[in-house]
């Protein structure tokens, strides 16, 4: 059975050394017995590895982000021009930049997926080369495609490697499919006698109350010009209270000609629950037409 080497493991697991010392230390990674120099089960390297991811969505959900936003600022940190690096210090300033990379990022992403950002536009694909590195480094890449990932490489998967990230992703969803001409393994209960019975009268209650209820009558806008008239006063009273006469005086005026216009129409006075009649043009007063107010054919 293969074993991994202190080093190989920090290299997997995104950490150094130092720091991958420490973990055990801590009791975070047990070692297998009896063993120098030291080494570890690749089962467990993995098991540490999910619960440092999963410890991660939790503080990402913490911290309202997702992590498609992650990407995205760990993206433009790492591919952030500074014109003032030489180039033969190049490669020691993208090694000074993947050091302030968040814990949570390294976890969720790997070495591999951050070493690869930094590869130029149309030099190549950053999902292959994350593949290359995992294999140079002794680390993982990305096995399926995923958005976070898209947002990390800032494209999507090329001719050669999209087969395989989406057939991972394509097999999960036929999982999840229900085969047609068969019934579900895991279908509903149904329900029990008593809880068909409180559903049907239920029903029958609804049906009634739905019966009872009064329909409103079509009052040909009696309901609309009683609104206007009490909002137009309302208003009016409000600007007085406010002290802004001029703005009183016209919403007065206005409730004046309304009072006049339906006077035209019904052939009396009007008040706000009065019945406002047609317009020898066909509308009612309610519709608001720009028609001349002549009086009613009535």
């Amino acid at each position: 059975m293969e074993h991994f080497s202190m080093e190989r493991a920090a290299r997997y697991a995104g950490y150094s050394r130092e720091g991958l010392r420490k973990v055990i230390n801590r009791g975070e990674l047990p070692v297998l017995p009896d063993t120098k120099p030291v080494k570890l089960s690749p089962a467990d390297v993995e098991a540490f590895l999910r619960v440092k991811q999963e410890d991660a969505l939790r503080d990402l959900v913490r911290r309202r982000q997702t992590p498609e936003t992650l990407a995205r600022d760990v993206r433009h940190k790492l591919l952030h021009q500074d014109t003032t690096v030489l180039p033969d210090h190049v490669g020691e300033h993208q090694r000074l930049r993947l050091s302030l990379v968040p814990d949570a990022a390294r976890h969720l992403f790997g070495t591999a997926a951050l070493n690869a950002v930094f590869l130029e536009d149309g030099h190549g694909c950053r999902w292959c080369r994350a593949t290359e590195y995992a294999e140079f480094l002794g680390t993982w890449a990305p096995t399926a495609y995923g958005v976070a990932f898209r947002e990390l490489f800032g494209q999507l998967p090329c001719e050669k490697c999209g087969p395989r990230l989406y057939g991972v992703v394509m097999e999960s969803l036929r999982a999840q499919v229900h085969a047609g001409g068969e019934r579900a393994a895991d279908g509903r209960v149904a329900p029990s006698a008593a809880e068909r019975e409180r559903a049907e009268e239920w029903a029958r209650q609804r049906a009634v109350t739905a019966a009872a209820k009064p329909v409103q009558q079509d009052d040909g806008g009696r309901a609309l010009v009683a609104k206007r008239l009490r909002e137009t006063r309302a208003r009016a009273k409000a600007a007085k209270r406010s002290g802004d006469r001029a703005y009183a005086l016209r919403l007065a005026q206005m409730a004046r000609d309304l009072e006049k216009d339906a006077a035209r129409v019904d052939g009396g006075a009007v008040t706000a629950s009065a019945r406002p009649g047609r317009l020898r043009c066909g509308h009612t007063l309610a519709s608001g037409c720009s028609c001349p107010r002549r009086a009613s054919t009535r």
